[in-house]
């Protein structure tokens, strides 16, 4: 994963781009180190993305796009809000200007077609 030292080397390197996306892997990615557990407030999802990884996700990212923001405030840092992390972050505050989210809300029915009746 790139930090905010590489997203400002690449905004440098190529002066044309404005935007950058980050993300986790698909899936359900979850970290177990001390400092990512303590900052896990464990919630369950609300039936959204179970369960909810959003508060240790978008602090993450939040505190990257500021400092890429300090050198580069007209650039963009997209990263998505889905699977573990599509129940929005509650305890982080505003989010940086420079930061956008992708939500994409997956939890439906793979099975069948969506008009037909359950």
């Amino acid at each position: 994963m790139r930090d905010s030292w590489n997203l400002t080397a690449e905004f440098r390197d190529h002066p044309d781009e404005f935007t950058f996306g980050f993300a986790p892997p698909d899936g359900y990615p979850q970290c177990f180190c001390t400092r990512c557990e303590a900052g896990n407030p464990n919630f369950s999802g609300k039936g959204l993305g179970q369960p909810s990884l959003s508060e240790v996700w978008f602090r993450f990212g939040n505190a990257v796009a500021a400092e890429v923001a300090k050198e580069f405030p007209d650039r963009w840092l997209f990263s998505n809000g889905y699977a573990d992390r599509a129940r929005p972050p509650e305890g982080i505050g505003p989010l940086s200007p420079n930061l956008g989210i992708q939500s994409a809300m997956l939890d439906s029915c793979m099975f069948h077609p969506i008009q037909e009746p359950i």
